[in-house]
């Protein structure tokens, strides 16, 4: 997946001229903090950017903030949508 995203990346660029970035998912490839971690290690950011999502950070365990935070210089954007916290564990 690694290879792809690369590829894709700079097929984007050089052809398009658009950036990609990459949005960790839950229910996809790219969901848990060791997922994430893996890419930002094997993608940099040069060749790629980062799109965290404030749900899918919650859903899957992980503190939005802290990861914002964290991410901060890899981040190209960020997809903010509120919790609910009555229905996140149903």
């Amino acid at each position: 997946m690694i290879t792809h995203i690369r590829i894709l990346a700079d097929h984007a660029w050089t052809k398009y001229g658009v950036r990609s970035v990459v949005h960790p998912h839950a229910g996809g490839y790219i969901e848990f903090e060791d997922e994430i971690k893996k890419l930002m290690q094997d993608i940099p950011h040069e060749i790629a950017g980062l799109c965290l999502y404030t749900r899918h950070l919650y859903y899957s365990k992980m503190d939005p903030v802290q990861w914002l935070s964290d991410c901060a210089n890899r981040l190209d954007y960020i997809h903010f949508k509120d919790i609910n916290l009555e229905n996140i564990n149903k």
